[in-house]
């Protein structure tokens, strides 16, 4: 997706390509068998787990992720899709920092643990 980090809105805006697949694709043609995973997409975080429905589904593995409300509106998204798609597989989440439940936006790291 297209992103602009709010942090160097002004200055010149270059564009790459990157090829990317999903996580259940790359764990399924890897063989790997995951215990956790670490998301920072700078606001495509739904749009990764997404791609990672059956590894969360059959693996379960504790999700660290960092949120940008910000940013995830940048590429269609929210923090409460993202927690969404995380409680639809029965996963509590915690602020990174004071390990307390996190159910509204935030900007900063969230566990994701499944119950």
């Amino acid at each position: 997706g297209r992103m602009n980090h709010p942090k160097i809105l002004g200055m010149p805006e270059s564009s790459i390509f990157v090829a990317g697949d999903t996580i259940d694709n790359l764990v399924a043609s890897n063989h790997l068998t995951p215990g956790l995973i670490k998301i920072d997409t700078e606001g495509a975080e739904f749009r990764v787990l997404s791609g990672a429905k059956e590894v969360i589904k059959e693996f379960r593995p504790i999700i660290l992720s960092e949120l940008c409300e910000k940013l995830l509106n940048a590429q269609g998204s929210s923090c409460q899709e993202v927690y969404g798609l995380l409680n639809e597989f029965n996963y509590q989440i915690l602020d990174a920092y004071t390990l307390k439940t996190v159910t509204g936006p935030i900007d900063g790291e969230i566990i994701a643990i499944p119950v």
